[in-house]
């Protein structure tokens, strides 16, 4: 593809305003030579007329000279040409070098070099442009400073975070080992706790042989219900704690009165209940109970308030209260008492803690626990071969 010429632009300009000057001279001379030629002609005229002496044929020479003046229009002409080419370059060269300095100023500055100044000497629009120019570039090369060192802040901060990143992952990894090392102390401590507590609840379903595998099926519905309300590993441990102890209490009354067959007297049933509250004097100075105790004392309260041994309402009655009440007392329902020796079915118990909602069981708890029992129930069902 052939490249196109192209015609510098100052030129172009050189030419148009050396056609305007060209043309302003010859409108000038042309316009001076016809005034002129009409005034020789009217002196003419008039002297012809009324002067005969020497000085009418020197206005008669003059004007016949004038009127050969072809020749001298034609050699103005290209004085006037040559003239206006001049005038054209110098005007185009004054215009043009301010504009050529910041060309050149423009393409270096895009270049990178900041520090280059336009230097324009003269006291016009050109000089302002070219220091505006300049301070352009010198508040560029601030800018560009400033980017540079902020560029490098972060390349160091992120040479620390890196440094930082690999130190927590360090750590992490040493706090991880300890997190494992914790774990299997705090299970060791947990089996160790549930050891003691199962050598005191042994010692009750001695002396309570109704009890027998009450507290260990409480802690299976205890768990159970706190998985199902999304309770921390913590407090389903603080209940099963809760759960194995909530009878320890009975260990302060008398077998005699545990294992009676027949009705108890007025006396022997306020001693029976007195049972939450020794419970809660034997583990309150347990430090891993310090929860778990209050479930103790509370899990025959109501939530009308007609249990035992406070007479506590509804709120007053701790979450782990509520917990324990409804699994002791659904168990109490499906196993042999002295009192009931054919144990409810299931589907009995779970109606009569519908039944007593609001009333003596939190209805929350109980909706949870049916929901759970129901479901078990029909998984039974459907392992029992057709």
């Amino acid at each position: 593809m052939k490249k196109k010429r192209i015609i510098p632009f100052k030129y172009k300009l050189s030419i148009i305003i050396s056609f305007w000057i060209f043309l302003a001279f010859n409108l000038i001379a042309f316009n001076i030579y016809l005034n002129t030629n009409d005034s020789l002609e009217k002196q003419y005229n008039l002297r012809k007329y009324a002067d005969t002496n020497v000085s009418l044929s020197n206005y008669n020479f003059l004007y016949s000279n004038y009127n050969n003046s072809d020749f001298y229009l034609l050699i103005m002409s290209v004085l006037f040409l040559v003239i206006s080419i001049v005038l054209g370059a110098l005007i185009v060269f004054y215009i043009s070098n301010p504009i050529k300095k910041m060309m050149i100023g423009i393409e270096e500055v895009s270049n990178g070099n900041y520090d280059y100044m336009i230097e324009i000497n003269t006291t016009d629009e050109f000089n302002m442009l070219g220091k505006s120019i300049n301070n352009l570039s010198r508040k560029m090369k601030v800018l560009i400073e400033e980017k540079c060192n902020k560029e490098r802040e972060l390349l160091l901060k992120d040479s620390q975070i890196e440094m930082q990143k690999d130190v927590i992952a360090s750590q992490s990894e040493q706090i991880s080992m300890l997190n494992e090392k914790l774990e299997e102390l705090f299970s060791e401590n947990k089996n160790i706790c549930i050891a003691a507590i199962n050598a005191l609840t042994n010692s009750l379903e001695v002396k309570d042989v109704y009890t027998r595998g009450h507290c260990e099926r409480v802690r299976e519905y205890v768990v159970k219900i706190g998985q199902a309300l999304n309770l921390s590993k913590n407090e389903i441990n603080e209940l099963e704690f809760a759960a194995l102890l909530h009878d320890i209490g009975k260990i302060g009354i008398p077998s005699r009165i545990l294992n009676k067959e027949d009705e108890l007297t007025e006396e022997e049933a306020e001693l029976i209940k007195m049972h939450p509250r020794l419970g809660y004097e034997i583990v309150k100075n347990l430090p891993f109970l310090d929860n778990a105790k209050y479930a103790i004392l509370q899990h025959h309260e109501r939530i009308d308030g007609k249990g035992y041994p406070d007479g506590l309402v509804d709120e007053e009655i701790s979450l782990y209260s509520k917990i324990l009440a409804v699994a002791d007392a659904f168990d109490a329902m499906t196993t042999g008492r002295k009192y009931r020796i054919i144990p409810y079915p299931k589907e009995v118990a779970l109606e009569q803690l519908i039944h007593n909602k609001n009333i003596q069981f939190d209805a929350r708890i109980v909706d949870v626990f049916v929901d759970i029992i129901k479901k078990e129930m029909n998984e039974d069902k459907n392992k029992i071969p057709s």
